[in-house]
């Protein structure tokens, strides 16, 4: 029997926009709410990869020895807004102590999992959405620049193969033949033959949202200001315009999600990464394919209208204001890398990466207001892993047994 209850989803970027789709494919009746356009926020500022290979966390008992290196050194793909150090403490300290050997093991098994089903619960989304002409399938190449960055990396990498991660390791003239217009000689390089890109996020995410509306769904461009639970089995939502009731809730605002802790929700330790990226337009015929440098901490994707280098951390606030440090860096950085890149970048971009402690996401039912599901931290994988993500919640959204055990991302670890 077709279920005719009516759910909300609260961010419109791909988690959000592949949990209303999941929701209609089971009978929901879905109502999709952001305060801005749909796919503007982390969802279009990617490095743009379908990342199925990326089962290691950045949480690494390596973090220990490298961190003084990695935060006060100048050339650094990490950078911590100071100001903000107090309020993230308590954050710090919970990622640091995901940082163990065996926890790290845990949390690849976990990420693997869901990576073991991404693309086969995002290919039925895109298929209906008709995005097929923004993807392009070229695989992924990974760059190690010195023997002894990629001795260090022998432990990811059996984690990746431990995860069923499908890799080749290439030597330095393998990879310049793969990419003729890399320019430094690169000791050694994995390539991801599975993993495959967007061509153009946001534009993939509004198709997503125009076949969602197309066959029924409600889009509705609102600033959701506060949710409360409204007798049993109800979820008021408040904005400024008005107010609204619906029997479940999904909280898939990213990074912003924070905002709804506390107000009867519990307090998650959900916060942002601050990532970049800088454009260069016209230049995407450089490479063919997505290429990340494994110590710059950064990618280089060819996009449709342009090459687009995205990467770097900087642990701070929700403020909007760019730190011109990053930028630079991945400017400077990207055309160390490759011969022909030029000029300084035409556009340049700020976002926010919602992150837990531990790399894992948040998927479940609300603990303290049931009716609201979680669907957020999703940290550097939420372009890969919207699609499973939708598909879980629909199950928990209608009360099935889930397809895979939930029970390590739910909100209550910790």
């Amino acid at each position: 029997m077709v279920s005719e209850r009516e759910v909300a989803v609260i961010g419109a970027g791909i988690v959000g926009v592949s949990c209303a789709l999941w929701l209609q494919r089971k009978g929901f009746r879905v109502t999709l709410i952001d305060r801005q356009e749909p796919g503007n926020g982390a969802s279009y500022g990617n490095a743009c990869t379908f990342a199925t290979y990326a089962t290691v966390p950045i949480n690494s008992p390596s973090i220990f020895p490298r961190l003084p290196g990695l935060i006060f050194a100048k050339d650094s793909p990490l950078k911590i807004d100071w100001s903000y150090i107090l309020q993230m403490t308590p954050w710090l300290l919970k990622f640091l102590s995901s940082c163990r050997e065996a926890r790290v093991s845990e949390i690849a098994q976990q990420l693997g999992k869901l990576m073991g089903e991404a693309e086969a619960a995002a290919a039925p989304l895109f298929a209906d959405s008709g995005v097929r002409d923004l993807l392009s399938r070229r695989g992924c190449l990974y760059l190690y620049d010195t023997k002894a960055s990629f001795d260090a990396a022998q432990k990811e990498i059996g984690l990746r193969l431990e995860t069923g991660v499908k890799l080749e390791v290439l030597d330095a003239e393998e990879v310049r033949q793969m990419e003729p217009a890399i320019s430094a000689e690169y000791y050694k390089g994995l390539y991801f033959p599975d993993a495959f890109q967007y061509l153009d996020p946001r534009a993939v995410v509004q198709k997503m949202v125009d076949h969602f509306v197309g066959i029924g769904g409600n889009f509705l461009k609102a600033e959701i200001q506060g949710l409360g639970r409204v007798g049993e089995n109800h979820v008021e939502l408040r904005s400024k315009g008005a107010d609204f009731s619906f029997e479940q809730v999904v909280l898939s605002a990213g990074a912003w999600s924070k905002s709804f802790f506390g107000r009867g929700l519990e307090k998650l330790p959900l916060e942002a990464e601050r990532g970049y990226h800088v454009l260069f337009k016209g230049q995407e015929s450089l490479i063919s394919r997505p290429v990340g440098w494994a110590s710059g901490g950064f990618y280089m994707t060819p996009m449709n209208d342009g090459l687009r280098v995205a990467g770097t951390v900087e642990l701070g606030s929700l403020r909007p204001k760019e730190n011109q440090v990053n930028i630079d860096y991945l400017s400077r950085k990207a055309k160390g890398v490759m011969d022909g890149l030029e000029g300084e970048g035409d556009e340049s971009w700020l976002g926010f990466r919602p992150t837990l402690p531990d790399a894992l996401p948040v998927i479940g039912r609300s603990g303290n207001v049931p009716e609201v599901i979680f669907a957020l931290g999703h940290q550097h994988v939420g372009m890969t892993l919207g699609g499973i993500t939708g598909r879980l919640v629909s199950e928990i959204a209608g009360g099935q047994s889930t397809s895979l055990d939930v029970s390590p991302f739910s909100p209550s670890r910790f």
